[in-house]
């Protein structure tokens, strides 16, 4: 609420108002008090707009007479991703980063960006894809507007509850071993290695694709890899005849960072795992393990048809499969890098021969078209 009053002292108008609490007096510089009205019109459609949250820098400017250096959002985007050092981390905001520009376009102010411009851009997300890449979406952006909180009047993000999930009929399933022989039978060498190495550490399929030769120990049939998603440290013993194939794959002179298979490398890094699934579903439908699927009616971009089995039916098999062998939880969790229970996790320790042999334990699903070893 704002007033116009006289000052003693003074011959002209003066405009008085609070924001944020704190009390701001500003003269009009007119000495006629319908000419004082005028600017105090203009400034309470101003406050009103503000407090509906499509108003800051200009509603600071007017009551001020200070001006704000402007940071655009193009440019609070690309500092941003600059300071980002972790390739992980940085592969997945660039993709934020890219899918907020496209949506607000015409480069505004970072702090006139208003709620429900964030909202309109998280539904544009949801439209298209399934909640959790709406949620995830949600979290890039609390982190982005977070790091310039001294640049905004109010984060943008505050008050914007995570989508909730789909209800669905359908279950993930996990794979048996007699149906991970059927892909391998038919599958080609990646796809072979792939399934043998999901099934026996858990690793999603973007991580699959972007192992480097440094990430194996083929003399130990030792695979380390951090994963993309959340960061966790894997470290597991590979069975012999796994191995054997993943070295038929190496290339001759390959150097330590570079990809064992560069092509579905490829896809990975841009984002596009679902080109990969959609291959692996393929695959599935050949080994008669899956109907042909339907497109969703939106192309690539649209939400992912639930099936109940994926090349994600590989990580729960692997899971399953240690469960089953009577391994116990905790172990299960270290080896696949589970993010439930961290505060437990940092007080219980796990050696390394306790996990190695508790994929020891698992079935061998590499007895169908296992190539041959090389001497």
């Amino acid at each position: 609420m704002a007033w116009i009053y006289k000052r003693d002292n003074s011959g002209f108008w003066w405009i008085g108002t609070r924001a944020n609490g704190r009390l701001i007096c500003k003269s009009t510089g007119e000495t006629k008090k319908a000419k004082a009205e005028q600017q105090l019109a203009t400034l309470e459609s101003m406050e009103a707009a503000q407090r509906a949250g499509r108003l800051n820098r200009e509603f600071f400017e007017v009551l001020t007479g200070a001006h704000i250096e402007v940071k655009s959002l193009f440019d609070c985007l690309d500092t941003w991703l600059a300071e980002t050092t972790n390739p992980n981390t940085r592969r997945n905001y660039d993709s934020f980063a890219k899918q907020l520009k496209e949506a607000l376009p015409h480069n505004p102010a970072l702090l006139d960006i208003t709620p429900e411009q964030v909202r309109s851009f998280l539904a544009g997300i949801r439209a298209k894809k399934q909640a959790s890449t709406a949620n995830f979406g949600l979290a890039c952006a609390k982190a982005f507007f977070g790091r310039f909180k001294g640049s905004l009047r109010k984060d943008p993000t505050d008050g914007i509850p995570r989508f909730k999930k789909e209800v669905t009929s359908v279950k993930r399933e996990a794979f048996t071993p007699e149906q991970i022989r059927q892909v391998m039978a038919i599958a080609n060498p990646f796809w072979r290695c792939a399934s043998a190495i999901a099934f026996y550490s858990g690793l999603r399929l973007s991580d699959i694709a972007m192992l480097k030769t440094h990430h194996f120990t083929l003399p130990s049939g030792k695979l380390m890899v951090t994963t993309t998603k959340i960061g966790a440290e894997i470290c597991v013993q590979l069975p012999a005849a796994a191995v054997a194939m993943i070295r038929e794959q190496m290339q001759p002179g390959a150097k330590r960072d570079d990809y064992v298979w560069p092509e579905q490398a490829k896809h990975a890094e841009r984002g596009d795992v679902g080109n990969l699934s959609g291959q692996f579903a393929t695959l599935l439908v050949n080994a008669g393990l899956r109907e042909n699927r339907a497109g969703a009616g939106n192309g690539r971009s649209g939400r992912r048809n639930v099936n109940a089995l994926t090349f994600h039916s590989l990580r729960h098999a692997f899971i399953s499969a240690l469960a089953n062998a009577g391994v116990n939880q905790q172990t299960v969790k270290n080896i696949v890098g589970h993010e439930s229970d961290r505060i437990n996790d940092a007080y219980t320790h796990i050696g390394q021969d306790t996990m190695d042999k508790a994929v020891a334990l698992l079935p061998d699903i590499t007895t169908t078209n296992t190539p041959e070893v090389k001497s």
